[in-house]
């Protein structure tokens, strides 16, 4: 909980905003060019701290710069990667690798010494890292259909009562 209000406090804060404007003035090649600084800060985030939090620490960041150009959403795909892929570097960065980690000891196996993990989750974060900048250039951003089609759904005429 009280990383959570870490999160907020630096929202509250403007740290967050100084964060979007830092990184809007220094990062060349807009929206395209941020992707992969917020692919290697989400993805170094998330591997020392939960993934759930670390995103919401991140969101106003990515929000205040999708505020300025609808064309920073694909950002959001980016912190989305970062955050899931980086957690697989350390046995800490996700849920599911120190449930993994538990069993492996609990089947009598030797526990997994973290300089071990981070040595393969750096291959593997790196790896996916890279897949997901490259679908990111070549992609387009998926966007709700809201978004991309703003034509009302056509009108379904009412079907004749059976009654009469």
């Amino acid at each position: 909980m009280l990383l959570f209000a870490i999160a907020g406090s630096l929202n509250e804060q403007g740290i967050t905003q100084n964060l979007a404007d830092s990184l809007t003035k220094h990062v060349s090649g807009g929206p395209r060019g941020m992707i992969p600084l917020v692919l290697l800060i989400a993805s170094l985030g998330s591997a020392f701290v939960d993934n759930i939090v670390f995103v919401a620490a991140f969101t106003p960041v990515i929000q205040a710069l999708v505020e300025r150009s609808a064309d920073y959403s694909v950002l959001w795909w980016a912190l989305l990667f970062g955050a899931c892929f980086g957690g697989n570097v350390t046995v800490v960065g996700s849920t599911a690798n120190i449930v993994a980690s538990g069993l492996l000891e609990k089947h009598g196996h030797h526990p997994i010494r973290f300089g071990t993990w981070i040595r393969l989750g750096a291959i593997v974060g790196l790896v996916t890292a890279l897949i997901a900048w490259a679908m990111l250039l070549v992609f387009p951003s998926p966007r709700p259909a809201s978004a991309v089609d703003p034509e009302p759904a056509p009108v379904v005429e009412e079907l004749p009562s059976l009654n009469g």
